[in-house]
């Protein structure tokens, strides 16, 4: 393939994408990889400089340009973009703070202010990412009794008492059953 054939390829690969502001991007990133290619291999076939070009185009608009840099490994990302949010629930600030602290083992809080105002975006991502990670480590490594214990103490807010007025229980029971389930999240993350 000559320049103006691979410039054409590029081209045309660039406009299957719905971002008219990355084209020229695309169509240049396609290039470079058509030249990686052609350096390393001269009598590279057209349908491999086709797939490496499209390959190529979408790495650059999924993963390259994100404000938060995506893991590229096949089942983080699986995790990050295939997760529901409807299913999972939302966990509160307080309640993520706190659960953070149980399951690090110190006594230093997660607070909102202390985290620089240009990593705001990515903090929150990272946030609703642990999050989605926790609810689903819980719903797999936990009884239903003790999921459910976490979820009201971490995901409602609850207090002990309220959670064991809640459920019919005591408090101390609700303490036992807390410190069991975290026991068992702490051994599933190491």
């Amino acid at each position: 393939m000559d320049h103006a054939e691979i410039d054409k390829m590029c081209t045309r690969l660039s406009y299957r994408y719905n971002r008219p502001s990355h084209r020229e991007d695309l169509a240049q990133e396609g290039m470079l990889k058509c030249y990686e290619i052609l350096s390393e291999e001269p009598d590279a076939h057209p349908a491999k400089l086709y797939r490496a070009t499209k390959d190529r185009m979408h790495q650059y608009i999924n993963v390259d340009i994100l404000a938060v840099k995506v893991p590229t490994h096949n089942q983080t990302r699986a995790l990050i973009w295939d997760l529901s949010l409807e299913k999972q629930g939302t966990m509160s600030e307080t309640g993520n703070s706190r659960l953070k602290q149980a399951l690090s083992g110190s006594n230093t809080v997660y607070e909102e202010g202390d985290i620089a105002s240009t990593l705001d975006q990515a903090q929150e991502y990272e946030d609703k990412e642990y999050a989605s990670y926790m609810y689903y480590t819980a719903l797999e490594k936990l009884t239903r009794k003790e999921f459910h214990i976490i979820k009201l103490r971490y995901y409602e807010d609850m207090s002990q008492e309220e959670v064991g007025e809640a459920l019919s229980m005591t408090h101390q029971y609700v303490s036992l059953v807390e410190i069991t389930a975290l026991s068992k999240l702490k051994t599933s993350f190491l």
